[in-house]
This record gives C-alpha cells, structure tokens and sequence, in this order.
C-alpha cells in the first residue's frame, strides 16, 4: 500500500512553499512517492480491479473537462449517502496543485501519479462495494501528452509500465467533454473552476481517449444525440453492469 503522504505535501506549502521548491523540497518528495509508486503498482493489487460483471472493484471516470465526472459522482452520492455500493475516490491532481508543484514540471506528473495511489489506497471498497475514481493513474498520462511529451518518458519517470497501469482497473468510462457536441454547455472560468478554451477542452478530451483507448472495457460515451439526465442514466447504467455481481 502507498504511504500516506498526503500530510507531508500539503505541509510543504505553509510557512513557505517558496523556500521549500528553492531549496528542492519537491524533488525529495516526489523521487520518494515514485519509489512507493513502483511497488505499490505489483500485480496482486493491480488484480483487485476485478472484472466487469465478475465482482467489478475500481473503476475510472475520464474525459477532458466539463464532461460531467464531478456531477456523476455527486449523483452517485446523493442516491448511496452510506457508500453501500459506491466509494468515491477524488481527483488526486488538484491537490498536488494547492501544494505548489508546478504543473508544467513533468514531476508534476508523476506526484499526481503517486497521489492517486494514495487515494485509491485509502479508500479501498469492501464487499459488495465499486471504487469509483474521478481520473485514475493514466490520466496524468494525458496532460502528459497534452504537453507534447514522449509516452516513454513518462512510464521511465514514473518507473511503471503501460499493462500494470490498466490492469488495476476493471473499467475505464470516458465522458467526453461538452467541448464536443455540446458547446453551449460548456463552462469555464469564471463561470467554472476551469481555464481551458472549448478547443484547450476537445484536445485534452482527444488526449485522454489516446491515454486509456487500449484498456480492454474503455467505453466511449460521447454527447451527440444526449442531454445531461440521458448522458448520466446512460453512465450509471454501463457502472452498474460492471459492478454486477454474478447470479447465485
């Protein structure tokens, strides 16, 4: 399991955060959580991801912003309060960005890696239950991409492969963006805590398609033809196969 170093990061941005990069306070703390990152990532954990319709344990929300994965997962709260079936993992990549890490080092890459270790660790689903994560270890992949830079690079930073990165999920649900074939509903900042531009939003979008097409269970769920409540029936529906559990 990844240490809980959580604490340690976001510490690092009290009583100085400047002082604390100028003096390589980042780097000491990502080489450190890429280090737990590879043995975290063995292939015991990574098969508790489960199979679709076979008792079904992690799962990943994706897509580029504005797609409706933070409303999906307020949904699936609000109609399991108690987290009977579903347990709600969070975004792992704005937090390592309160922390200070700059987003454009590609070290940030690899604590958002690192962190959404921690988070799936920390919120481990009992019996019974689906871990649903809001972005999963391959989606730092996509900004990673996003930025221009060579995919090899990133499994070599982060000292992972591509197969055991998708092995630790038994799904991967991509909402596409409102940036495609719903730009009118489409919001950013200030209207929402997003800077991307609709065509910013439909690359990343591209680029998240390009980071977990090759998962066996990717599915693609676009907004042509759907309004919201047909986009998130359709969504909880395809969850609720994969977290069937096979009939007695």
């Amino acid at each position: 399991m990844v240490r809980l170093w959580h604490d340690e990061l976001l510490g690092a941005t009290s009583g100085g955060a400047r002082e604390a990069r100028r003096v390589g306070r980042w780097n000491h703390i990502v080489a450190a959580a890429v280090d737990e990152m590879r043995s975290a990532l063995d292939p015991e954990d990574a098969g508790d991801a489960g199979t679709p319709g076979v008792g079904c344990r992690r799962i990943v929300l994706t897509g580029g912003p504005g797609g409706g994965k933070t409303t999906l997962m307020q949904e699936l709260h609000a109609r399991d309060p108690e987290a009977k079936r579903w347990v709600l993992a969070p975004e792992a990549a704005p937090m390592v960005f309160r922390a200070g890490l700059d987003a454009r080092d590609p070290n940030f890459q690899a604590a958002v890696v690192a962190h959404q270790l921690e988070l799936e660790a920390a919120a481990v689903a009992g019996p019974g239950q689906v871990l649903v994560c809001h972005r999963g270890t391959l989606d730092p992949l996509a900004y990673w991409l996003r930025n221009g830079w060579n995919e090899e690079e990133f499994f070599t930073l982060t000292k992972t492969t591509l197969d055991e990165q998708l092995r630790r999920y038994c799904g991967v649900l991509h909402l596409q963006t409102a940036a495609i074939d719903a730009q009118a509903h489409y919001r950013r900042w200030p209207a929402a805590h997003r800077p991307e531009t609709v065509t910013e939003a439909a690359d990343l979008d591209q680029c998240c398609h390009d980071a977990w097409y090759r998962h066996p269970n990717y599915v693609l769920l676009t907004n042509q033809g759907r309004d919201w409540p047909t986009k998130a029936e359709t969504a909880q529906r395809v969850l609720s196969q994969w977290a069937t559990e096979p009939s007695s």
